[in-house]
């Protein structure tokens, strides 16, 4: 590869950073979201788990 070419794929190669950055960025969120979720989903096994046993009880 020349210089040449190699100046000339530099902003493909930007570009491309840039977008790789983005989707870091996204799949960091979504990560977020999916902990966020896998908590929420604990909390209600537990209140069913309370609700069965209170259920139980009586």
């Amino acid at each position: 590869m020349s210089l040449v070419d190699g100046m000339n794929a530099l902003p493909q190669v930007q570009g491309n950073h840039q977008i790789l950055t983005i989707l870091l960025v996204q799949l960091e969120e979504v990560e977020e979201q999916i902990e966020g979720l896998q908590h929420t989903r604990l909390e209600l096994l537990k209140k069913i788990s309370m609700g069965c046993n209170q259920m139980a009880v009586k």
